[in-house]
């Protein structure tokens, strides 16, 4: 039997983080050591992993650092070869870790990926579901990844330089285009929670097109379809305000056709939310612009 560790960044997760635990814990194939880095939590989150340390169930580390920094840590410190990343604002389903180990004891993959769902809480997040769920997204993720140090170390890590997040992302992409195969394992599933409301959503689009431009002013990278959707929108967003200016009742027109559009699209479901879902993702335009033209900036000053 291949031995393994699970690795977890956490920050300020004290809503989550006594379920996320309890889903580890009983794991039908229990791992051999749980390793979790806490960037300093100011929330609770780190009294309670420290109980859990104290009870022998989990290794510890506190320390300032972003979530790259985090899993580089947890998985230099590794005592076993196979890495199963999670995050800990998720649960993770109670045959993932048995899923996963199969797959590394009955073949000679080195990278296995588990599938994503949704944590459902309220009507909003039901709605949501419905849109993410007909979207053309294959973004793998760290919150159910899994590879052996091997990989790690080829693709020189997950990237430290990042403002915050979407570290995961880069390294994912980092993985295939070092020519290494991603195994899909439909068993392993790890659940995540949905934007709760319309201002955590923009939030979230905020952050992922800030990220995505980091990657491209740095890498030359277009790593996600965020990057497609902002210069789409980008695109209507000058158009409107060209026809603005010259016609008024062209760019209302030109609106109303993008809105029709976006109905049709959805087959009349949950029209007036759709409305509302399309409207706050156009902003990621902002976001996009005001991360690419900073680090553009940034780089062109080395």
């Amino acid at each position: 039997m291949k031995q393994f560790s699970i690795i977890v960044p956490v920050y300020n997760e004290k809503a989550w983080i006594k379920d996320f635990l309890y889903s580890l814990y009983h794991q039908t194939r229990q791992p051999d050591e749980i390793i979790i880095v806490d960037g300093n939590s100011t929330d609770g989150t780190l009294e309670i992993l420290e109980a859990e340390e104290d009870a022998g169930k989990i290794i510890l580390a506190s320390f300032p650092c972003n979530i790259a920094q985090a899993r580089n840590y947890a998985i230099k410190h590794a005592k076993h070869e196979i890495i199963l990343c999670t995050d800990a604002g998720c649960l993770v389903d109670h045959k993932r870790c048995e899923s996963m180990i199969h797959i590394y004891e009955t073949t000679d993959e080195k990278v296995v990926a588990g599938i994503s769902r949704f944590i459902i809480a309220n009507d909003f997040q039901k709605k949501l579901r419905y849109i993410f769920n007909q979207e053309d997204n294959h973004i793998l993720s760290s919150r159910n990844l899994s590879f052996t140090k091997e990989v790690w170390k080829d693709v020189k890590w997950y990237p430290e330089y990042l403002t915050k997040w979407w570290e995961d992302t880069y390294f994912n992409l980092m993985i295939q285009r070092h020519g290494y195969d991603i195994f899909i394992c439909k068993q392993a599933i790890v659940s995540r929670h949905l934007s709760k409301n319309f201002a955590q959503l923009f939030k979230m689009f905020q952050n992922y097109t800030q990220w995505d431009a980091e990657i491209l002013a740095i890498h030359h990278t277009i790593q996600s379809q965020s990057i497609y959707q902002a210069l789409i929108y980008s695109a209507f967003f000058v158009l409107i305000l060209i026809l603005f200016f010259t016609s008024t009742s062209l760019s209302l027109l030109l609106l109303g056709f993008w809105f029709l559009v976006m109905w049709i699209k959805k087959k009349y479901k949950n029209f007036l939310f759709n409305i509302q879902f399309y409207c706050t993702k156009f902003f990621i335009v902002y976001g996009f612009w005001k991360w690419l033209c900073k680090w553009l900036t940034i780089t062109s000053k080395k």
